[in-house]
């Protein structure tokens, strides 16, 4: 798992005066999907995204739920995983032993968010997806 330091150069750290926001250690000792464990329980009413909804009201999603729209994401994207396998299996030979699967998204444009991550496999409670 990969691990992130923040760079030494930083000099101001983000939301260090927000009263939601608890910042974590920047070390390097968390993962990204630990990091989103860690606002989830320390930052809880911190915003993670805040976007118009289909009416045009803001709509804030909060890092705990954002955790677990995150891990149910996480289980979608195992469960077609899962089924086309053997397809992926298949391709042996043609991609180095150690490359995962690559997973896209598909999205139309607008105003949507799309938090894309190449660790979304190690947040679902089922493991590597």
């Amino acid at each position: 798992m990969v691990k992130f330091p923040a760079p030494p150069h930083i000099l101001t750290l983000q939301g260090h005066n927000s009263p939601t926001f608890s910042p974590p250690p920047l070390d390097g000792s968390y993962t990204l999907p630990e990091l989103f464990d860690y606002h989830a329980e320390h930052s809880p009413e911190h915003p993670l995204f805040i976007f118009p909804d289909d009416n045009g009201q803001k709509r804030t999603i909060y890092y705990p739920e954002g955790r677990r729209m995150i891990n149910r994401a996480a289980w979608i994207v195992h469960g077609h995983y899962s089924r086309l396998e053997g397809r992926y299996a298949a391709q042996d030979g043609l991609r180095p032993a150690a490359q995962p699967p690559t997973i896209g998204i598909l999205a139309s444009a607008g105003l949507s968010c799309f938090l894309n991550t190449p660790f979304l496999s190690s947040l679902s409670p089922m493991g590597d997806v």
